[in-house]
């Protein structure tokens, strides 16, 4: 196997999280369940160009098939998101200067940015495999496809090249990011800005994110590596801003033309040579805390459910399901998981058969404990359901195992 990136051979392993199902979908019976098909999810560094990727692809049909055909969208349901998302395009018009036209967003999904964008004063334009195009909306352009050089092609024929192109949590995705980079090169004006947002590689180790290192995320990016992608298509880096959405996201602005870049930038870039980010020995010791962390979890909620204790997981999306399959954690340990998306409850988890249930079934309300199985969403959760269920211990994962204060 070749890097994604530069395509050199010279890869070295950096971790394996063993058999797992894909995550992000769910199924109706504990017998399917238990019935699906796991895949090797193990990590490769690539000595040259620094990414880190998934060391596998014989999962890619199953995930393209049971997961990105049908995306189930969540992730907008939060207000707190969609605050962010709202301070996000702000700030990329601002930078961009586009106050008219077509703004174009890589990985529209749902469509909750449409609204915003329209309301900016701009004609919103997506493009997502699962996109939802709305029924009666004119003004919104939706195409129904994987982002590519060829639907670049299509998009720039029938519309016109783009002063603003956005991606938010979409390129860590995709199997082949030389392709994508090219497709955004392709659809941008010679004066725009693509704005592209990922999660942060050495933020997500620091953070014990070990459930966001699954199939669902090909790749794996540090600041220098995404410099590294974008000079490939002739796009330097002219503006970063590290964020705290996704467990550890970072933005970047690309453009055309090239810049000195801001000061946060440069920083950022020394600080991942400083901390040895960018090295195989120092990436081997993260992950192998991650590997310690998840066996000190796994071990805790063994020796509570010896106790006769009863522990709910907390959220079942892609991250939640990945968790507790890298646990090893089966329905026989956590029996149920927590989740309000309506289209949820009822479902069980692949790999493990755990299943779904809502915040008001009596199976939470009876839990002595709470395994926090969203940890980008820890505040919220506990914001919400510690006040309703002040008998209940909540434990989280990030930035390590511990329990939740009731104070």
């Amino acid at each position: 196997m070749n890097c994604k990136i530069c395509g050199n051979s010279n890869l070295s392993l950096l971790h394996d999280f063993g058999m797992i199902p894909v995550a992000g979908y769910l199924v109706d019976s504990m017998q399917e369940a238990l019935a699906e098909g796991k895949f090797s999810n193990f990590l490769v560094h690539c000595l040259k160009c620094g990414l880190v990727q998934q060391g596998e692809t014989h999962f890619q049909d199953s995930l393209i098939d049971k997961v990105y055909s049908n995306y189930q969208p969540t992730y907008s349901m939060s207000s707190k998101v969609r605050k962010y998302m709202s301070l996000f395009i702000e700030e990329a018009m601002g930078f961009s200067g586009v106050k008219n036209g077509i703004v174009l967003e890589i990985g529209s999904n749902d469509g909750s940015m449409f609204d915003i964008l329209r309301m900016k004063g701009v004609r919103p334009a997506g493009i997502d495999p699962s996109a939802v195009v709305p029924a009666s909306e004119e003004d919104v352009i939706v195409v129904r496809d994987f982002f590519s050089t060829p639907v670049a092609k299509d998009f720039a024929n029938k519309y016109g090249l783009v002063k603003l192109l956005f991606s938010r949590h979409t390129l860590e995705h995709v199997f082949d990011p030389i392709d994508f980079m090219d497709a955004v090169s392709l659809v941008l004006d010679d004066q725009g800005v693509a704005v592209i947002e990922v999660p942060y590689l050495p933020a997500q180790l620091n953070g014990n994110q070990y459930g966001a290192m699954t199939f669902q995320h090909i790749s794996f990016f540090t600041l220098a590596c995404l410099k590294y992608l974008g000079e490939l298509h002739g796009l330097f880096m002219l503006k970063t801003k590290l964020s705290r959405m996704d467990g550890g996201s970072i933005v970047v602005y690309f453009a055309k033309h090239a810049g000195e870049g801001d000061s946060s930038m440069a920083g950022l870039l020394e600080l991942e040579k400083a901390s040895g980010m960018t090295s195989l020995q120092e990436l081997l010791l993260k992950y192998r805390a991650i590997e310690d962390s998840i066996s000190l979890t796994r071990e805790h909620i063994i020796k509570l459910r010896e106790k006769s204790l009863y522990i709910v997981g907390y959220g079942a999306g892609g991250k939640g399901q990945a968790m507790l399959n890298m646990l090893d954690l089966p329905h026989n340990i956590i029996t149920h998981v927590v989740d309000d998306t309506p289209s949820s409850k009822g479902k069980y988890i692949p790999g493990t058969g755990t299943k779904i249930i809502d915040s008001a079934d009596a199976y939470f309300s009876d839990a002595d404990f709470a395994l926090i199985t969203a940890p980008t969403h820890i505040d919220e959760i506990v914001a919400k359901e510690q006040p309703r269920h002040p008998r209940i211990t909540f434990i989280r994962t990030s930035p390590d195992l511990s329990y939740v204060s009731n104070l």
